[in-house]
């Protein structure tokens, strides 16, 4: 009688290893083969994302864009409203940087909505002559009109950038330029934006190269707004102050409120008469209205002499 057999020679079990290592190493060979494949054949996704990511932002602080009408009184140096774009790189006719008023400025999660911010993005040169990178700046509305662009207080917001480009669109042809300060777009907006953004991703040899092109195209759904009245001297008023005297003395708590840009706005709109007029325009009357939904304050106890 033959005892049956029990367990594996040593030779079995090396022969059985070999065969597991032989196929783990061509399994994992033909994976990257794969992955490798995949690289070369599509941008890494995160430059996409990257890319999406900036437009979100930047749409939403277009569709807040505001501009408000110079009065005839006033005169433009004093008048800080302003939509302004140029070719800050000089490589080609189109547009790489702006100057806007925005009611909706990016802000970080949780926190305050600023109010009105004028606000610039422009691209400068990364240092070789290829590769830009893009900057953001934003300040509160002055009361002077700036149309210098600089980018000593900016902050980068994409590097590594092939392409920032923005084409303004109007009722009639494109254009690749626009100036509200300008004859030929005084106190006018267009009323789309196109944007064009390629960032630079890492190639096959690992050098940069220039990626997907996105492109959006964003309304502007604000149109400008006309000054209702002449201005008003201080004091002028018999039985109040004048309005800007009044939003003056709020100022501070309608830039610290997440709504405040609506306050302002509709000051743009409601001229520069007295905040208690007898006979209140519908722009005066939409003031008081926006004025309490957002401080509530009653409009008729507020700025009282």
């Amino acid at each position: 009688m033959i005892a049956a057999r029990q367990g594996f020679t040593l030779l079995e079990i090396l022969v059985a290893i070999g065969l597991t290592a032989m196929i783990t190493l061509i399994s994992f060979q033909i994976f990257r083969s794969v992955h490798q494949t995949q690289e070369r054949a599509g941008p890494p996704k995160h430059r996409d994302h990257t890319a999406r990511i900036f437009l979100d932002r930047f749409e939403r602080e277009l569709m807040g864009t505001t501009l408000v009408v110079k009065p005839e009184e006033t005169e433009r140096q004093d008048f800080p409203w302003l939509f302004l774009a140029e070719d800050r790189i000089s490589s080609g006719s189109d547009v790489d940087a702006l100057r806007f008023v925005t009611q909706n400025p990016v802000c970080t999660p949780g926190s305050r909505t600023p109010g009105l911010r004028s606000v610039t993005y422009a691209v400068a040169d990364a240092g070789d002559g290829e590769r830009l990178d893009l900057f953001r700046s934003e300040q509160r509305l002055g009361d002077a009109l700036v149309k210098e662009i600089r980018l000593d207080e900016a902050e980068p917001v994409l590097e590594d950038v092939a392409r920032f480009s923005l084409t303004f669109l109007g009722e009639e042809e494109p254009t690749q330029a626009w100036d509200s300060t300008a004859e030929a777009s005084l106190d006018a907006l267009p009323l789309g934006v196109e944007v064009a953004l390629q960032l630079f991703e890492p190639g096959p040899d690992g050098e940069p190269v220039a990626g997907r092109e996105h492109l959006r195209e964003i309304d502007l759904p604000i149109r400008p707004l006309e000054a209702a009245e002449p201005p008003v001297e201080p004091g002028a008023c018999p039985t109040g102050p004048t309005i800007d005297e009044c939003i003056a003395e709020y100022r501070e708590d309608l830039a610290d409120h997440p709504e405040g840009g609506a306050v302002t706005s509709r000051v743009a709109a409601a001229g520069a008469g007295c905040w208690d007029d007898p006979q209140p325009s519908e722009e005066l009357l939409a003031l008081h209205e926006a004025f309490y939904e957002v401080l509530k304050i009653k409009a008729a106890g507020a700025c009282l002499q």
